[in-house]
């Protein structure tokens, strides 16, 4: 683990410690499911980049139905 990482995780602990995430709405709740599940993971940082560009649309959903289909 590298300085960054050990020194942000010692944050988030004393954070915890301290009660800062309590209270929280969604706090104790799983999170939303992902909606990049069916984007292969080696594109996912792509699909997610075009999505929020306003380009990932109807053939993203095509895709998905493509891969449906396929199963």
């Amino acid at each position: 683990m590298d300085f960054t990482q050990r020194l942000s995780e010692e944050q988030i602990k004393k954070a915890m410690d301290n009660g800062a995430f309590e209270g929280l709405s969604g706090f104790g709740k799983p999170l939303p499911k992902d909606d990049a599940a069916h984007v292969p993971e080696e594109l996912r940082m792509g699909y997610r980049i075009m999505k929020n560009a306003g380009f990932a649309g109807e053939e993203t959903a095509l895709k998905k139905e493509l891969m449906t289909v396929k199963e």
